[in-house]
């Protein structure tokens, strides 16, 4: 049988924990993590606290409570703007890239387009000569055999 502890069990070890972390935060100066969108990051506390996130999901919680009393005393990190803003720097930079890539691609396909187009002209203009001399031989041919006589189609 498994020893498992009991929700209150679980509590005190979690509350525990979750001192010993703020403890340290506050001896070494540190502020609470925050994630990308700039908000506490319950996750890496629980995390570091060794207990599941959860644990702050009840606002009521007495572990909650302690955590937003302890975010107004230590505070929270600095968000930095620099990581920020070398990643908009670098999607910049890439954008660019990719719309040179387009660009360039963009004027090839033109130009190949445009030369299609001159050889469908060419053909069609063929195709209509070549039309034009079908229905002259027709005609010829039509004559011949309406009088007998032999008709010649010059070009």
């Amino acid at each position: 049988m498994k020893n498992e502890l009991s929700p209150n069990e679980k509590n005190i070890i979690n509350k525990d924990n979750y001192s010993a972390y703020v403890a340290k935060l506050k001896a070494t100066g540190g502020k609470f993590p925050i994630n990308q969108f700039g908000n506490v990051n319950t996750s890496a506390i629980a995390e570091a606290c060794d207990f599941k996130r959860g644990s702050f999901a009840d606002p009521e919680s007495a572990l909650a409570k302690q955590l937003v009393k302890d975010i107004k005393l230590i505070g929270t990190q600095v968000k930095d703007e620099s990581k920020e803003e070398s990643a908009l720097k670098k999607q910049k930079d890439e954008a660019s890239k990719n719309a040179s890539k387009l660009s360039k691609e963009l004027e090839r396909t033109n130009a190949e387009v445009h030369k299609l187009r001159d050889v469908v002209a060419k053909l069609e203009q063929e195709n209509k000569a070549l039309e034009h001399k079908l229905k002259g031989k027709s005609e010829a041919h039509e004559a011949m055999l309406d009088d007998g006589r032999r008709r010649f189609v010059w070009k």
